[in-house]
């Protein structure tokens, strides 16, 4: 499943997903959970790294913190929704990129997808977790947070609905993603692929 900015936008709308997600587990299927961050709140956090100034003379530019600034948006609204899960009594757990792990290349704010393993995540669902991941980020193979650029919650949960699809966890399940533009074929859209963001300073939508 997956959850936009507007879904995420307050604790009461956060709510209402959640209660989305309970009909879900009580129907008896397994529950991975993608979210963005509060609708205006990557463009609130992009310009707050803008306001902190440029590079000093002699200091080499470089995005990883910008990431790690832009990236909290989404881990905010994932913990809100697994706590309010937890509080109506259900399994659930954030699961934030690196943990997954959402493994990606080196550009940080469009960064490409270029692995998610799943045996860790799709385990978890096995004994009755569901699970809450905080779109629009990943992890560079040499550990620092990545975002993924413009529509980067979306290709999250593109890219996890495709692992656990692929998982001997969930072999055999149906998993399926539906973004608000309709069903994704998963099958048409490789990891390496998807991700195609904005400039590094633009203000974009995850």
């Amino acid at each position: 499943m997956k959850f936009g900015g507007t879904s995420m936008g307050d604790l009461e709308r956060i709510r209402r997903a959640a209660r989305i997600v309970a009909a879900e587990a009580a129907a008896g299927k397994q529950v991975a959970v993608v979210v963005s961050a509060m609708a205006g709140k990557t463009n609130e956090l992009v310009a707050w790294t803008d306001g902190a100034g440029r590079p000093a003379q002699g200091i080499e530019p470089s995005d990883d913190e910008y990431d790690i600034v832009v990236a909290s948006g989404e881990q905010v609204t994932a913990g809100l929704l697994a706590l309010t899960l937890r509080n109506m009594g259900l399994n659930a757990r954030s699961w934030m990129g690196w943990q997954i792990p959402i493994l990606t290349d080196d550009a940080h704010g469009r960064a490409r997808i270029e692995d998610v393993p799943g045996e860790v995540l799709g385990a978890a669902m096995d004994k009755g977790e569901i699970a809450v991941v905080p779109g629009f980020q990943g992890v560079s193979r040499s550990g620092r947070i990545t975002t993924l650029g413009r529509g980067g919650s979306d290709t999250s949960a593109v890219a996890v609905a495709a692992v656990l699809k692929r998982s001997e966890q969930l072999a055999g399940r149906r998993v399926g993603i539906i973004l608000s533009g309709g069903n994704v074929d998963l099958e048409r859209l490789p990891f390496a692929g998807a991700a195609e963001g904005p400039p590094r300073r633009a203000a974009g939508s995850s």
